[in-house]
């Protein structure tokens, strides 16, 4: 019988991130808090507005989810 190849790889193992826009630090820790109990394997990054937002992502180059609310007066 003929042998066949064999391959080993290895993909690397990447962190699951959520990234939360919100510029009060009072609700960032409410957030943190809420998040961590539900997703405690997550790393959790905060941007204050959505330019800094976009900036990030354009940097890290990901984007699994993107979730907002837009409150206007």
């Amino acid at each position: 019988m003929k042998k066949g190849s064999e391959f080993h790889f290895t993909i690397p193992k990447s962190e699951n991130t959520l990234l939360i826009i919100e510029e009060h630090k009072d609700l960032q820790k409410e957030y943190t808090k809420v998040l961590k109990e539900q997703f405690p394997s997550f790393a959790i990054d905060f941007a204050k507005t959505g330019f800094e937002a976009l900036n990030y992502l354009l940097e890290k180059k990901l984007l699994r989810l993107l979730s907002l609310t837009t409150i206007c007066p």
